[in-house]
């Protein structure tokens, strides 16, 4: 089994801290807006007619915050992979 290069593990700590800013600023807006009424759809905190993302943002943040930086961490990773691969490439 081949020994895992540390590129990726910063790749994955910079999308970790990148997804969890993003999420929570997110998080932050949503909740400004749906709180200042701005939102046409939106009646009370159970509206269905509000976009998905912005129920999910401000009824269950923990699982928004997760799927966000899970998403960033991978994109962290895949970056670091193909920038990996063009170095080896490179040297070839």
């Amino acid at each position: 089994m081949e020994k895992i290069h540390p590129h990726y593990y910063l790749g994955a700590l910079i999308g970790l801290v990148i997804g969890y800013v993003i999420s929570k600023i997110y998080q932050i807006w949503a909740i400004v807006y749906r709180e200042s009424n701005f939102d046409p759809h939106m009646i009370d905190s159970l509206e269905t007619n509000s976009p998905p993302l912005w129920i999910t943002a401000t009824e269950n943040p923990n699982l928004f915050s997760f799927w966000v930086t899970l998403i960033y961490i991978i994109v962290g990773v895949i970056c670091v992979r193909i920038l990996h691969k063009r170095k080896i490439a490179k040297h070839d």
